[in-house]
């Protein structure tokens, strides 16, 4: 299997979803695709979107320059916006959705722990956790065998996001990379996640741009 990795920088979530749409209907066993990116900010509602999860009326968020999104994925309310590390694997997983997910989280661990933050998988919460604080999560949709969206990776603290939800409806707090140690440049984070994934995947990694290191595609 071939794996076609694009690095985006920094982009809107409309066009980002456009391009996951068009991508999904080019999947196939053989060719599969991963999307790493940081969005402008955007407030994402899942398939178990619970109207009290957000604590502000919809115009105060367009008002502040977050968009507001209804989406196909699991999972409540979330924020995506600067400083965080989005991936979206469009991929064919036929019915193994929960290896799926499980692939996502391990090499997101691995990743993490490689830079000697310790987090652990809770199941019951799916996410990344140290302490009672979320550091990752993920958020899928898988149509005819093919899987979109993904995962998030909070890596710099920038924006208000979070503080006006309650994300993904639950009572806990958020963590940070840099509340552990100072992080690397998102791009060298996408292209360190980019390859191990496909290692777990047994995927060769194919780039598809030249501009993974840059801040902006």
């Amino acid at each position: 299997m071939r794996l076609h990795a694009r690095w985006l920088g920094r982009v809107h979530y409309d066009r980002a979803l456009e391009l996951m749409m068009d991508l999904a209907s080019r999947a196939t066993r053989d060719e599969g695709y991963l999307l790493l990116l940081e969005h402008e900010p955007v407030i994402t509602m899942g398939r178990e979107f619970d109207d009290s999860t957000l604590l502000l009326p919809p115009e105060e968020y367009e008002r502040r320059g977050i968009s507001l999104r209804r989406v196909g994925r699991g999972g409540n309310v979330t924020y995506h916006g600067p400083g965080q590390l989005v991936g979206y694997p469009i991929i064919w997983v036929g019915r193994n959705v929960r290896s799926h997910v499980r692939r996502i989280f391990d090499t997101l661990q691995e990743l993490l722990g490689a830079a000697g933050i310790v987090t652990r998988f809770d199941d019951l919460r799916p996410g990344l956790w140290v302490g009672g604080s979320k550091l990752a999560a993920v958020g899928i949709e898988v149509v005819r065998g093919v899987s979109t969206h993904g995962f998030a990776l909070n890596v710099r603290h920038e924006g208000e996001g979070f503080e006006l939800i309650v994300p993904c409806g639950l009572d806990a707090g958020v963590a940070w990379w840099e509340d552990f140690v100072p992080p690397p440049r998102l791009p060298d984070i996408a292209e360190n996640f980019a390859v191990r994934y496909a290692a777990r995947l047994g995927a060769s990694l194919v780039w598809d741009n030249l501009s993974r290191h840059d801040h902006r595609a």
